[in-house]
């Protein structure tokens, strides 16, 4: 909570000197400096930390170089002087308030994106359909396959390929049907169901034959058919043996 605030304050001042601009600036000089805060903005959130920094130094030294400039060819009395330092520590305030709160901003977005990868790695099941992860899929079948390569146990991948083209949207949309569809075909707490990506599923038979892996491909294909109405042409099945080798068995399911 403590960034959070942080930002919010940053925010508060960042406004609050912009304010202050607009009140001491006008006319072609309130436009100048408006344009370079809004440019200002767009280069913080792309550039490095260390570069915009550097853009900030830059921006500080050119406006009090220019504002000096222009009082000492306009010969400016006191009053005009110091009403161009306070408009010239307006604009400071606003630029380094600014450049803090996109900078907080930058990193509280990495900071959520890195943590959502490690949960994305973490997690056991997909958020929409209770089928495994790719990561805990692999992990467990990784353990199964060297019991079953023990016991001399045969064993099938089924993959299921979603392959409408062009209906990105209907594919999305009968994910789950697919997946409730692959959960209710295998044997629970026996066989596995993963999600490889947004559009394929790989299913996981351990101990049976070839027959007994066909059994199961053809009770998903009437599920789908009787209680979703998914025609087979949105969608293509493959029946694979698993391999005597890991790595080749990981590059199927990949």
């Amino acid at each position: 909570m403590k960034r959070e605030r942080l930002i919010v304050w940053l925010f508060i001042l960042t406004v609050g000197a912009a304010v202050a601009l607009v009140a001491s600036a006008e006319g072609e000089e309130l436009l100048a400096f408006c344009t370079i805060v809004v440019l200002s903005a767009v280069c913080f959130a792309y550039l490095k930390p260390l570069q915009s920094f550097a853009l900030l130094v830059v921006e500080m030294l050119g406006t009090g170089f220019w504002l000096a400039f222009q009082g000492y060819m306009n010969e400016w009395d006191s009053s005009e002087q110091a009403h161009a330092i306070l408009t010239n520590l307006a604009f400071m305030a606003c630029v380094i308030c600014l450049w803090l709160t996109v900078s907080q901003l930058v990193k509280y977005g990495q900071a959520y994106t890195e943590m959502d990868e490690e949960l994305q790695e973490l997690r056991k099941y997909e958020k929409d359909a209770s089928v495994l992860t790719i990561n805990e899929f692999m992990y467990r079948m990784e353990s199964i396959f060297v019991a079953m390569r023990r016991r001399k146990e045969q064993g099938y991948l089924l993959r299921i390929k979603i392959n409408a083209a062009g209906k990105e949207f209907a594919k999305k949309s009968v994910f789950h049907a697919f997946a409730t569809a692959a959960l209710k075909s295998v044997r629970e707490q026996y066989d596995l169901v993963g999600k490889v990506s947004d559009y394929e599923l790989v299913i996981l038979l351990q101990n049976t034959n070839r027959d007994g892996a066909l059994i199961v491909e053809e009770r998903f294909k009437a599920y789908l058919h009787q209680e979703v109405n998914v025609p087979e042409s949105f969608y293509e099945t493959s029946l694979l043996e698993l391999p005597d080798n890991w790595s080749e068995t990981q590059a199927i399911v990949a």
